[in-house]
């Protein structure tokens, strides 16, 4: 990747990522509605101390 191209991308990921509202994805992830439908997709054999959703919020925290 040329140089100028890397600038420009790493640019647009940090506008993006500032312009992110943090806590209403957060707030998406750990809701009902979401919970509610990943849960009902989990295999029955697979028991978790924690949903996907909230791993995945407790790792990007």
């Amino acid at each position: 990747m040329h140089p100028n191209q890397h600038a420009a991308l790493r640019q647009r990921i940090l506008d993006h990522a500032s312009n992110t509202d943090a806590c209403g994805f957060f707030n998406l992830l750990t809701g009902p509605e979401l919970l509610g439908q990943v849960v009902t997709l989990l295999p029955v054999h697979r028991e978790r101390l924690f949903p996907p959703t909230e791993t995945l919020a407790m790792f990007m925290a």
